[in-house]
């Protein structure tokens, strides 16, 4: 007879749900397939295709099923290095590289071999915090305001620190940043990485949205004012638009070498390695390969034009939002029409994103999924429902990219700001409205 009793889970898994960009992605496609019109600005992935020759480094490599050394193939490491050290003036080795299933995987891994509590700057990654808890990290979030950019200052940082007992210290830093597009310059990097120092700091900096910066170079990131304290995170999911690739590194510097061992042995005892025919169209992906640079050099730049677009037409309106500086996400919040909102019933973001959603149908996600203030009235957009395919081959058939491409090839990104104003205009300051 089989025994009876309540099943246990791990107390660190209470609370905890399924991450919010991937519960989105999978509501919007319900209610689509229900014939409901939705314009998903919900799910941050890069529309464009991946690039033919990672494409046919794949296929030929389709048939090398072996498995691959835990800390990744060495060409693809060697690769990684020589790119990244050539165009950030990084100091990248192959042996304190380590391959893995995304940034995302490698993150957690580095916040469970790494001790110490965990500052964390918000608005962030909807992943950061469950993975900490996970792994069963004490974390403090540092809320940074729209006035500075939604940027973590070093006053900040300094008051976290001493907030904190813990003489070791882990602070994750992204730059471009999910979800405002924010870029840090290289003053606060530089400010940011003094205290650190001083501080006994650790950071993660996930560079994933690194080449994304829409300044045109590369958005270097605090690993080159505090190489010593730095753990530097990145892959092709983005700006190769290979997300489902699954493939990330994490670089670990030469005073952490042993880091770098243990997050090695972590992974053969959990992911074993990324598979080799996907690490072989990585290595094409950091190959430095001029065709693979110039189509990743276009797709920013459509990524900029769709960031710009969206931008402008939700200033327009009134709605606050910073501008973002790279990546393909907004940040806006509405808290200049928040007295008609509230008044309505519409007190949190969680409530205003469902509201968008079933009545004005635009997908977004509520601010306090990104760490903030529920009552705070912000959400994040990702500019990317359009045609990826193509946007791009307009592009490089010579078309401008203006506000008339914008109209032409954003044509659901042109239907989320007008549902957005519309939105915006139902609900005007000193009215109140009453929600049906």
């Amino acid at each position: 007879m089989a025994a009876s009793g309540s099943i246990r889970t791990r107390s660190s898994l209470e609370g905890l749900a399924q991450s919010a960009t991937l519960a989105i992605n999978e509501r919007v496609n319900q209610l689509r397939r229900a014939g409901r019109e939705i314009c998903h600005l919900g799910f941050g992935q890069s529309p464009f295709p991946v690039h033919p020759l990672m494409r046919e480094a794949l296929a030929t490599a389709a048939d090398r099923q072996n498995y691959a050394p835990v800390m990744g193939l060495i060409e693809l490491r060697e690769a990684i290095c020589s790119f990244h050290n050539s165009h950030y003036d990084y100091d990248f080795s192959p042996d304190r590289v380590l391959v893995g299933p995304g940034s995302k995987e490698l993150i957690f891994q580095a916040l469970f071999v790494l001790e110490g509590p965990l500052i964390l700057p918000t608005p962030c990654w909807v992943s950061y915090e469950p993975q900490a808890r996970l792994c069963g990290k004490q974390v403090l979030p540092v809320h940074t305001s729209r006035e500075e950019g939604y940027k973590l200052t070093a006053e900040q940082l300094d008051a976290a620190c001493r907030e904190l007992q813990s003489a070791q210290k882990l602070l994750i830093l992204n730059s471009p940043n999910n979800p405002t597009g924010g870029v840090y310059t290289d003053k606060e990097l530089r400010s940011l990485a003094d205290l650190c120092r001083t501080r006994n700091v650790i950071v993660i900096s996930d560079e994933i949205y690194s080449m994304l910066s829409f300044d045109g170079a590369p958005a270097k990131g605090i690993g080159l004012h505090l190489p010593e304290r730095t753990l530097t995170a990145g892959g092709i999911s983005k700006a190769h638009s290979a997300g489902g690739y699954r493939l990330g590194f994490l670089a670990v510097p030469r005073e952490m070498a042993e880091v770098a061992r243990q997050l090695a042995t972590v992974a053969s005892e959990t992911f074993s390695c990324v598979a080799t025919p996907i690490q072989a169209a990585g290595v094409v992906a950091f190959s430095d390969s001029p065709e693979i640079l110039a189509y990743i050099r276009l797709c920013k730049s459509l990524h900029a034009a769709a960031s710009g677009y969206v931008h402008q037409r939700v200033a327009e309106a009134g709605i606050s939002c910073v501008r973002p500086a790279g990546a393909f996400y907004l940040f806006p919040d509405f808290q200049t029409i928040s007295e008609p909102l509230v008044k309505a019933g519409i007190t949190n973001s969680l409530e205003l994103c469902k509201f968008l959603l079933e009545e004005f149908g635009v997908a977004a996600l509520p601010g306090s999924t990104f760490g903030r203030h529920p009552a705070e009235l912000s959400v994040r957009l990702a500019v990317v429902d359009y045609d990826g395919e193509a946007a791009i081959e307009a592009a490089q058939a010579g078309q401008r990219i203006d506000v008339s491409f914008a109209d032409r090839f954003f044509p659901s990104l042109r239907n989320a700001c007008d549902r957005l104003v519309g939105f915006a205009g139902s609900f005007p300051p000193g009215r109140a409205t009453t929600v049906s």
